[in-house]
């Protein structure tokens, strides 16, 4: 709606304090989590590393590296996707709400053209805006 432009004191849209307490308010609630299934998974994996038998060492020492990478990107790159998206939505619903007024606009100027008037319609050489003459 039309909250999307207004902003606070701060210069802080209203969308954007809704978007940084969503990423807040999920962080809160799933970054403990998140983190002990990680730090359990790749510790687990990291066991393998005892093994004697190289390609099972080999693949604890890579999987607990993978989980490892997994979860800063979770925690990092993620949310800065979720930004990046909420940004290109907002964007693309301000262009789809210019685009709806200048059709309304473009509609009245075709229904002023195209419905038959009581009188005849002409277009000024000058500036090819429609010219009424009246009888």
């Amino acid at each position: 709606g039309e909250e999307d432009d207004r902003h606070s004191d701060d210069g802080e849209s209203c969308t954007e304090r809704v978007l940084v307490e969503r990423l807040r308010w999920t962080a809160e609630k799933s970054l403990y989590v998140v983190t002990m299934t990680s730090v359990t998974t790749a510790a687990a994996f990291a066991c393998n590393m005892a093994s004697r038998i190289a390609p099972v060492r080999l693949f604890g020492a890579f999987m607990a590296a993978l989980i490892a990478g997994n979860y800063l990107l979770v925690c990092t790159t993620f949310p800065a996707l979720l930004v990046l998206e909420h940004g290109m939505r907002a964007r693309s619903a301000r262009r789809w709400r210019r685009w709806r007024n200048g059709a309304r606009v473009r509609a009245t100027r075709l229904e002023s053209v195209v419905v038959a008037p009581a009188h005849p319609v002409t277009h000024h050489p000058a500036t090819h805006h429609p010219v009424t003459h009246h009888p």
